[in-house]
C-alpha cells in the first residue's frame, strides 16, 4: 500500500493537474463623473477601496468595489472630500473625509451599509486620518492639534479614541496598519532618523532594527504571526530597500536597490514595488524565494498591462495593484485586481485512476 500511495502521488504530481501560478487580471473602474481612480485597499473577499477624482483632482470621493456591485460612492462627514484607505473582512471601511468645517478632516469609519461615521480624534486633537483596519473594527493612523505641526499615532474605533505616542518625546509618529491581535506597524521621528515600530498594549513602541548607515525606515504591514514589512534608505529622499521581519529570522532585506515592500499576507507573501531599467514593477516575495515580476504571471486575459506597482494582498493571494495598458501614446494607466488562477481539483475518479495505474504499474513490476 505505501508503494502504490507513493506511485500515485508521483504520477499526480507528474500529470496535468501540475501548474505554474499564473493571475487573471480585473480592472477597476471609476465613479461616475470622474476622471480616474486609486486604490488603496483589499479584504479577503476581493472587495477593493480607493477613490476616483475628478479633472485636475480637485474632488475625490471614496467608493467600495465588489464583483457583484461594481463601483459603489461612499459619502463624507459634510464636506466634499473621502479617502477610503482600507476594508476589513465585514465589509467596514477606514479612512478620512472633510468635515463642513474647511481645512478638517477627520477619520472615518463607513459600515457595509454605507453609513458614514466619524472616529473622531483623542483628546487635544484638531484632525485626523486612518490608514489601516482589523477584523475588530480597530483603525490606526495619525491625529494632529490645530497648528499640525507634530502628527502623533493613534488607535480609533466606534468605543475609544487613545494616542499611541512617540518613539521619542517632541517627533512625530504615524501608525499604518493594525493585526487581529491589536499589534501596530508604523514609524516615528527621533534625534537619529525615522525608525519602523511594531507597538502592542503590553509593550509599547519597540523599534524594528535597521541597517546601519541607513537613517529612515517605514514599516507599512504587519501580519497575524507578527511578521511586518517595509523599506529603510540612508536619507528620507533617498530610494530605499525593501524589508521583511520575523519574530525568529529578525530583518531580511530584499537586497533590490529602489524597492519597498507594502503589504504581507498571513501565508508571508510580500508584494511591492521596484525599479528596473524598464521603469517600476510590481513584484512579490517569499522567504524561501526571491523576487518574482507579476507582469511575467499575467494570463492571456492580462496581455498588454504591464503592473508597475502592488498595493495589498489578501488571505487567498489576490493582488491589488495599477498598472498600465497599451504602448506609447495609445495606452493607459489604471488599477487593477489580480486573481491567482487555481488549478482544477482531481474528480475521484480520476484520483481512483490514478491509483489503479499505479498498482498495474506494479503489477507489472512483480510479474517481470
Amino acid at each position: 500500500m505505501k508503494t502504490i500511495s507513493t506511485l500515485a502521488l508521483a504520477a499526480l504530481a507528474a500529470s496535468s493537474f501540475a501548474f505554474d501560478l499564473t493571475y487573471s487580471v480585473t480592472q477597476i473602474g471609476v465613479l461616475p463623473g470622474m476622471q480616474d481612480s486609486i486604490v488603496r485597499g483589499l479584504n479577503d473577499h476581493g472587495d477593493v477601496v480607493g477613490y476616483s477624482y475628478s479633472a485636475f483632482g480637485q474632488t475625490k470621493q471614496a467608493f467600495r468595489y465588489t464583483a457583484s456591485g461594481g463601483m459603489q460612492g461612499l459619502g463624507t462627514l459634510g464636506g466634499p472630500n473621502g479617502y477610503a484607505l482600507a476594508i476589513n473582512n465585514a465589509g467596514n471601511i477606514a479612512g478620512y473625509s472633510d468635515t463642513t468645517t474647511p481645512d478638517r478632516r477627520v477619520a472615518t469609519l463607513w459600515t457595509a451599509d454605507n453609513s458614514v461615521h466619524s472616529l473622531g480624534v483623542p483628546t487635544g486633537g484638531y484632525r485626523s486620518l486612518v490608514s489601516g483596519i482589523n477584523n475588530r473594527d480597530e483603525a490606526v493612523g495619525a491625529f494632529e492639534d490645530i497648528s499640525g505641526t507634530t502628527p502623533t499615532a493613534c488607535l480609533l474605533s466606534l468605543y475609544g479614541r487613545e494616542s499611541l505616542g512617540s518613539l521619542e518625546a517632541g517627533y512625530f509618529s504615524a501608525a499604518h496598519s493594525i493585526n487581529d491581535h491589536g499589534m501596530v506597524a508604523g514609524w516615528g521621528g527621533t534625534s537619529a532618523g525615522i525608525s519602523s515600530f511594531l507597538w502592542t498594549r503590553e509593550n509599547g513602541m519597540q523599534i524594528l532594527p535597521s541597517v546601519a548607515g541607513n537613517k529612515v525606515s517605514y514599516a507599512v504591514d504587519v501580519n497575524n504571526s507578527g511578521e511586518a514589512v517595509g523599506y529603510y534608505a540612508g536619507n528620507w529622499d533617498e530610494p530605499g530597500y525593501a524589508y521583511f521581519y520575523g519574530p525568529s529570522v529578525g530583518q531580511i532585506n530584499f537586497g533590490a536597490f529602489a524597492s519597498n515592500a507594502a503589504a504581507i499576507n498571513d501565508s508571508g507573501v510580500v508584494v511591492g514595488t521596484r525599479a528596473t531599467q524598464d521603469g517600476d514593477r510590481a513584484f512579490s516575495w517569499t522567504q524561501s524565494g526571491a523576487f518574482v515580476d507579476l507582469t511575467s504571471l499575467l494570463d492571456a486575459n492580462g496581455q498588454g498591462w504591464t503592473v508597475s506597482e502592488a498595493i495589498d494582498i489578501n488571505a487567498s493571494g489576490q493582488i491589488l495593484a495599477s498598472g498600465w495598458f497599451g504602448t506609447g501614446q495609445s495606452g493607459y494607466y489604471a488599477p487593477v485586481l489580480l486573481t491567482p488562477n487555481v488549478a482544477p481539483v482531481p474528480e475521484p475518479a480520476s484520483l481512483a485512476a490514478l491509483g489503479l495505474g499505479a498498482a498495474a504499474m506494479l503489477r507489472r513490476r512483480k510479474r517481470s
